[in-house]
């Protein structure tokens, strides 16, 4: 019975351990989503460029384009940038406060995010090129 308590617990405590020693935290993710139509869009996150003059286009169907964004925190080089889930970019430097610089068709829009409000951020654009912000605690669900 002892070493059936102590394998328990040697086993209980492993698994919480992995946790800790993880090096990467995610700390949200950004959809471009209504409203695009074959716009030349650029963004910064806190003065690191992350991709310049890409087209976007929201989809006829679920209204969202095709470019996502997830910035992780990693302990050892600053924030990683995953594009898509393909291309990873690294930005140095803290990621507080959360600064966005997204130009659209030459429109500046300048943003600070409060991620307490919420993790997952959506962009729609407006007719004049600026960008209403979604922000939610849950991910956005497309059809």
């Amino acid at each position: 019975m002892k070493k059936l308590f102590l394998i328990l617990l040697i086993l209980s405590s492993c698994g919480t351990g992995n946790k800790k020693n993880n090096p990467i935290e995610g700390i949200f993710t950004l959809d471009f989503q209504s409203n695009f139509s074959k716009d030349s869009t650029t963004l910064f996150i806190n003065d690191c460029l992350i991709f310049e003059n890409v087209i976007l286009e929201s989809d006829k169907i679920d209204g969202v384009t095709n470019m996502s964004i997830e910035l992780k925190q990693h302990k050892n080089s600053g924030v990683i940038v995953d594009i898509n889930g393909k291309e990873q970019i690294t930005c140095k430097g803290a990621v507080k406060p959360l600064r966005l610089k997204i130009i659209v068709n030459q429109v500046v829009n300048n943003l600070y995010l409060d991620l307490e409000r919420g993790k997952y951020i959506g962009f729609d654009k407006t007719f004049e090129n600026k960008l209403k912000l979604n922000q939610s605690y849950y991910p956005f669900e497309y059809d």
